[in-house]
């Protein structure tokens, strides 16, 4: 019960972490943001004010994701034993690496706005 507890928090966190990562992290918050912005004016004729206020509230809903994801990492940390934190930090730095390949390849992740450039299942 508590390995399936675990396997399944960890699916949380990685799916959380996927889409916060992706909206909140510095050097890709600006280009994912203004992309998803962008398509919002385009698509639905934004104001100018509309604009500007989409992106704020894209913001800010980024910040609370990442806060939320940082207090969940600490409450699922805080239910593994000693090894088993060492080998969820192996995990996420695993998670990490790949996650950082995968954009400089170009690959589109859970948080991109664009359903058309989503895998299809």
């Amino acid at each position: 019960m508590k390995t399936v507890l675990i396997a399944g928090l960890f699916a949380l966190t990685t799916a959380v972490s996927s889409v916060a990562l992706a909206a909140t992290d510095n050097s890709a918050q600006g280009t994912y943001a203004d992309r998803y912005v962008q398509r919002m004016t385009s698509e639905l004729k934004l104001t100018p004010g509309q604009e500007e206020q989409m992106l704020e509230l894209h913001t800010q809903h980024a910040e609370k994701i990442q806060a939320l994801r940082k207090e969940q990492q600490k409450e699922v940390e805080a239910l593994l034993n000693d090894e088993q934190r060492k080998q969820f930090q192996t995990m996420r730095e695993q998670r990490r690496g790949k996650s950082m390949h995968d954009r400089r390849d170009g690959q589109h992740h859970y948080g991109d706005c664009n359903p058309a450039s989503q895998p299809d299942t």
